[in-house]
């Protein structure tokens, strides 16, 4: 979203919703505009929302996934984000920031499947999965591993 036109954006889209209720994408753009102004509370309601309206909605699901990641619900992050890799298998990003839930609940046999595809989904290009690798590895007790797998590609 451009910088300076959130409020503006905050203002527009519950216009449009009032026009249309069921239009999940304008709750979903609510929702990234309110968290774009910190206001997770809100933000985290109109995501629920938009994926109420719409289940296979991935955007919002990963909105979510995020969202309750950075504010320790870690549970509802890996439900959300889940549900982004069932929608978008081949998404890189999603299962890097599945990883990274897992991984906060020391579920690190898990994470490391998910970031081994996603290094697999981005042919070892995405230096964040590769680095998150290398430390799940090393909590794994692989080091060797590790050392290896994040300097080969």
């Amino acid at each position: 979203m451009e910088t300076g036109k959130v409020d503006e954006a905050i203002e527009h889209y519950p216009r449009a919703l009032a026009l249309n209720p069921d239009y999940s994408e304008a709750c979903n753009n609510l929702g990234e505009a309110l968290t774009g102004k910190g206001l997770v509370k809100e933000a985290i309601a109109e995501f629920e929302k938009a994926v109420r309206l719409d289940p296979g909605y991935v955007v919002a699901h990963a909105n979510l996934g995020v969202v309750f990641g950075r504010s320790g619900q870690t549970d509802k992050a890996i439900f959300h984000l889940r549900k982004v890799v069932e929608g978008k298998p081949d998404a890189a990003d999603a299962r890097s920031n599945l990883a990274q839930a897992l991984a906060e609940k020391r579920d690190f046999r898990e994470a490391s499947l998910q970031l081994e595809e996603a290094v697999r989904l981005s042919a070892g290009r995405d230096p964040v999965a590769l680095f998150l690798l290398g430390r799940i590895y090393a909590e794994l007790g692989r080091s060797a591993i590790a050392c290896s797998r994040t300097t080969r590609h």
